[in-house]
């Protein structure tokens, strides 16, 4: 593999930004939550660590095809027998990248959502070891997680270090594990397990992470759902809405929304036949 002739950072930005102006329209950008890269440095090989705005993560199985089609698109115009220009092009690039969970600036990571009962409530993308310590120092004492084991585990160590279960337990901090498939609608039964956790945390005073890889729609919807259990006079498009306001990279389509939808009304029937059951006991 070849070496690329190291570039300063501003000389890298601008590059990127000439080359790609007619693709990266403001739409684009919203879609794919890229805010900028401020900072994007490669090492000597393309395989090599890459930092963006803080940290970047790609999906180890299109780590080298992504950093490959960006090599030809920032530093070289692709000839006819390139392999940028033959076999992927830049719309799949952009697909690509869309599609995988990179985090292009630190300060976006993660945000806050609400606040109940003194207690915060977080939605993030899958933690580094740095959010990891910033997040106990804000008294998070729950995370509530919906990525598969795969998810944790596959992030390459030059990139970064990835809070796991067992390094949350050593801050204190209860880990709660609900692995669902990327872009999976949770399902009704799976949502009626998480909202309990939340609320219990919440009426203690303690602070609630959600995550999954890019914080985007997984986590989005069971945080959507707890806070739809905990939240008076709003609707759920409402609270969707809300969470898109603090973090606007995060949505909960109209399936989601109806599986949320759905939890509150089993919660209902079950809450409807514990009383008459009791009634009717007694």
């Amino acid at each position: 593999m070849n070496k690329i002739q190291k570039t300063t950072n501003n000389e890298l930005e601008f590059t990127w930004k000439s080359r790609t102006r007619d693709i990266l329209d403001s739409r684009l950008v919203q879609t794919i939550g890229l805010v900028s890269f401020p900072i994007i440095a490669f090492s000597s090989y393309l395989a090599g660590a890459c930092l963006a705005g803080g940290y970047a993560f790609w999906q180890w199985g299109r780590l080298q095809l992504e950093l490959s089609v960006l090599y030809h698109l920032s530093f070289e115009q692709p000839k006819e027998d390139d392999y940028a220009k033959k076999s992927v092009g830049n719309w799949i690039f952009y697909t690509n990248l869309r599609r995988s969970s990179i985090f292009t600036a630190a300060r976006f990571h993660t945000d806050k959502i609400a606040t109940y009962n003194g207690a915060d409530i977080y939605l993030g993308a899958l933690p580094l070891k740095k959010h990891g310590d910033w997040l106990a120092s804000q008294k998070v004492k729950h995370v509530i997680s919906v990525v598969e084991d795969w998810e944790m585990e596959k992030v390459p160590k030059f990139m970064a270090e990835v809070m796991t279960p067992s390094k949350w337990e050593d801050k204190g901090v209860s880990f709660h594990h609900f692995p669902q498939k990327d872009r999976a609608n949770l399902t009704p039964k799976i949502l009626s397990e998480i909202t309990p956790i939340v609320m219990r945390a919440v009426q203690n005073g303690e602070s609630v992470l959600f995550h999954c890889q890019a914080g985007k729609g997984r986590s989005a919807q069971a945080l959507a759902a707890a806070l739809a259990k905990m939240t008076r006079g709003l609707s759920i498009e409402d609270i969707c809405e809300n969470i898109q306001k603090a973090r606007p990279q995060a949505s909960v389509s109209k399936k989601r929304r109806d599986n949320i939808i759905q939890s509150l009304h089993n919660d209902f029937i079950a809450i409807s036949q514990k009383i008459i059951k009791k009634l009717t006991s007694d």
